[in-house]
């Protein structure tokens, strides 16, 4: 299997940009993300170093369909999810491989139909209207914190609600 996680990725060059330490630990995350991208050849993915680890950015939509969904089996997580997560998350959907994985899924793929997500839709739409409607113009947003909040809402009205 490959990983995104190996220094075996011969298809995707390594950057060799320096990028910021301001950059690569702040707090702006999309500002992190642009600086990979941008640091890249402009094609589907991008892999840059952080210490000893190679890390692929897959940042192209049909790249990230190729990954996730056509060849799914030929990726693992890597050691993050299942070294250091899975004592915390257990092996659950995130952090699961392989046939346990892919059951694990298929017990899932219920909620997730084209027909039950636009069920989802309007909940979601009022949730996200009634957040916009509490913004001041001109005012500062901590936008982190208001999309953890309107996704914790957001999947507790939908599990539970």
């Amino acid at each position: 299997a490959r990983t995104f996680m190996n220094t075996r990725t011969p298809q995707v060059p390594l950057i060799r940009a320096k990028i910021p330490w301001s950059v690569l630990f702040g707090a702006n995350r999309i500002r992190f993300f642009e600086a990979i991208q941008a640091a890249g050849d402009a094609g589907r993915m991008a892999r840059f170093r952080i210490a000893t680890r190679n890390i692929v950015l897959v940042y192209d939509a049909d790249a990230i369909a190729d990954v996730l969904l056509h060849n799914a089996a030929d990726y693992t997580k890597g050691v993050e999810l299942s070294r250091y997560a899975r004592p915390v998350l257990g092996n659950g959907l995130l952090s699961s491989e392989g046939a346990f994985h892919k059951k694990q899924r298929q017990t899932v793929l219920p909620v997730f139909t084209p027909r039950r997500i636009a069920q989802y839709a309007p909940g979601i739409a009022v949730a996200a209207q009634e957040m916009a409607d509490g913004f001041v113009d001109g005012g500062t947003v901590d936008i982190h914190r208001a999309m953890t909040r309107l996704t914790l809402r957001i999947v507790g009205e939908t599990l539970f609600g």
